[in-house]
């Protein structure tokens, strides 16, 4: 048939060394050269990226290489080749589409219970932080209530304040003294020290008035704090309470799409792995076969290899921008 080319033929020009294989050798590819390897199967980076969602400890999860590659194109089979290396070829063009497909169905199960999770994440989150906004509006309208309390309160000591204050002015403009008078009127010198500042000028009632004052005012002040310490306890417990059910969620539904997604992972790498046994038994003999007639089969492996690393590659930056 014309425009053919014989398994045999097409082997011969593999292990030839064309030109333009020479010159890719030499000056490299940025897929081949630049792209560093990683080691790790797909699959596994598979479980690892997963791993990321049910477990705090995990380390970070780096993925070498990763990139949009040219493919290989497949070997057309052709009549008229060597037996055993047609079905050699059959058998690894077989095994790559085994292994693509699985590793299709590894990362594209990944990106979906990833994009899950994360749309999970946002309604979690986005859930807490209406809770978590309701808590602060609490918060701040029961620091106006007992601003108002606070307010109230010193409204109805204000005229008992004034007058204290308006005693102990009318004291301090009669002392001698003015550096002493000066230092009497600061209302926020003790009432002891004022005391000991008037050198028996003030009478006991002055002195006892004041001090009932200064303690009501004090009592006041306290009572605010202790109004506001109860009201952040009770938010910040509730606040505190609101994230761990966020966190506690969240991990609930990663662990249950985490484990479906590595469920289905499993069970296809479970079938592949059985029919990849049996590929492998086969493949074995028909490079006995081939290795006891001298027919060059090398290149066809090394062919097949190559096939396979690019199209790790997309599948390898996928996971990539999924970390």
């Amino acid at each position: 048939m014309a425009g053919t080319e014989h398994v045999d033929n097409i082997l011969k020009r593999l292990a030839s060394g064309s030109t333009a294989s020479r010159e890719t050798s030499q000056a490299g590819t940025a897929a081949t050269q630049i792209l560093p390897i990683e080691s790790r199967t797909i699959v596994e980076l598979a479980h690892l990226s997963l791993n990321r969602f049910v477990d705090d400890t995990a380390p970070s999860l780096i993925i070498s290489g990763g990139g949009d590659v040219p493919q290989k194109n497949r070997i057309p089979m052709q009549t008229g080749a060597d037996a055993d290396l047609t079905a050699l070829v059959r058998i690894q063009e077989e095994r790559i589409r085994a292994l693509t497909e699985l590793n299709e169905l590894a990362v594209s199960t990944t990106e979906d219970a990833t994009l899950a999770i994360r749309g999970e994440e946002k309604s979690v989150r986005s859930w807490a932080e209406a809770k978590i906004r309701t808590l602060e509006e609490q918060r701040q309208q029961w620091y106006a209530r007992a601003e108002k309390l606070v307010e109230e309160k010193g409204s109805q000591m204000a005229t008992g304040r004034l007058a204290v204050e308006q005693e102990w002015n009318d004291l301090a403009q009669r002392l001698p003294q003015k550096s002493r008078s000066r230092l009497l009127m600061q209302a926020n010198i003790p009432i002891v020290q004022r005391a000991e500042l008037t050198a028996g000028g003030a009478s006991e009632s002055m002195v006892s008035r004041a001090r009932r004052n200064t303690q009501a005012s004090e009592e006041v002040q306290n009572v605010h704090w202790k109004m506001r310490a109860s009201v952040d306890n009770l938010i910040n417990q509730r606040v505190a309470q609101t994230r761990n059910a966020a966190r506690e969620a969240t991990k609930s539904l990663s662990r249950g799409a985490v484990t479906s997604a590595r469920n289905r992972i499993h069970n296809a790498h479970t079938q592949y792995r059985a029919s990849e046994t049996e590929a492998q038994r086969r493949v074995s003999v028909l490079e006995q076969a081939l290795r006891t007639r001298n027919v060059p089969y090398q290149h066809l492996m090394a062919h097949c290899a190559e096939r396979v690393r690019c199209q790790r590659e997309p599948l390898l930056l996928r996971l990539r921008n999924l970390v």
